[in-house]
């Protein structure tokens, strides 16, 4: 898929027959993540604020020369007091090699640089985190999460991949944004649950406060209230659940697990990620068999298949790091 076709999707200026490639496309692996990488370098654009042009390429010529990278594309002359894609992906490409040398990424203004951090959490494990402006965050394994380090006035804007709870800090004059894979979420002030991997659905589930969850090119929105969820998919699109049962999304920031009616294909990938192991079911008529269950955090994974096995529907064999379950 063409980078300017997708630059004119994530800015809602694609035509009806590219919106409906670029939809096809997003069917295939992988499509989702490029998606999602290109949508962020992409949003550096209202985000930077970069005072001028000639400001901007200076500091992209300072950096090439210190990283060493090629500047044959300083040689495409462009339009005055407008930013092509080529430009955005240049200036981008040396603010990503910068953030892989120093961690953090500087976004260049008149003001004080703001330093971009990113998180990112290995199977078996979860993290916590306060930010600047008092909002918390719990991340879930397998999650990638970047922040600034300190906010702007009017605005604040986080990324997430993976699954996040977040209780934010109320500021009706600086929204809070959630940029996701394939969703965006805007709230003020509340505390909702965020889950975007992206090999699985979108779940959103709201327990206090309202927030508003639009897809990338804001066509379609839905805003919620408390224990709301909004399930996402390329083939569904956006769904709004209104008052489901999911009273403990939660749970898992303390370590439990809980599982409610839920099928052994999704607890396996949840169980994956926090045993940090990898799970087999050996009879596909296993896969879409439901469960309802609680492991606490302290189990090990021999025990929290042990309680499964209770279930008198499943067996298991561990060998290292590999659970193997079959139909009992």
């Amino acid at each position: 898929m063409k980078d300017d076709i997708l630059i004119r999707y994530i800015n809602k200026h694609c035509t009806a027959t590219e919106e409906k490639e670029v939809l096809e496309w997003l069917k295939e692996k992988d499509s989702r993540q490029r998606l999602f990488e290109l949508e962020q370098i992409w949003g550096l654009k209202t985000e930077m604020r970069f005072s001028d042009k000639g400001r901007m390429d200076e500091a992209y010529r300072q950096l090439s020369g210190q990283l060493g990278l090629s500047k044959q594309a300083e040689k495409r002359e462009k339009p005055v007091q407008r930013f092509t894609i080529g430009e955005w992906w240049k200036y981008a490409a040396v603010l990503v090699t910068v953030c892989l040398f120093a961690t953090n990424l500087f976004y260049i203004t008149k003001e004080e640089p703001e330093a971009y951090n990113t998180v990112v959490v290995p199977k078996g494990q979860r993290v916590s985190l306060l930010l600047s402006d008092g909002t918390t965050v719990w991340l879930n394994a397998e999650s990638r999460f970047s922040y600034p380090a300190k906010f702007s006035e009017k605005y604040r804007t986080v990324t997430l991949e993976g699954e996040g709870y977040f209780e934010v800090a109320h500021n009706p004059k600086c929204p809070f944004t959630v940029k996701l894979p394939m969703l965006n979420i805007r709230v003020l002030g509340t505390k909702f649950n965020a889950k975007a991997y992206l090999d699985e659905p979108s779940w959103i589930t709201l327990k206090e406060g309202s927030v508003e969850v639009s897809t990338l090119d804001d066509r379609s929105k839905e805003r919620m209230s408390p224990n709301d969820q909004v399930y996402y998919t390329v083939s569904d699109g956006l769904v709004l659940i209104r008052s489901s049962a999911q009273t403990n999304v939660d749970s898992w920031t303390t370590g439990d697990l809980r599982f409610d009616n839920k099928t052994l294909k999704e607890m396996a990938k949840v169980i994956e990620r926090r045993y940090d192991v990898k799970i087999r079911i050996m009879d596909s008529s296993l896969v879409e068999e439901y469960f309802t269950c609680h492991f606490r955090k302290d189990l090990t994974i021999a025990q929290a298949m042990e309680l499964l096995k209770e279930t008198r529907r499943v067996d298991y064999r561990i060998e290292k790091k590999t659970v193997y379950l079959y139909k009992k």
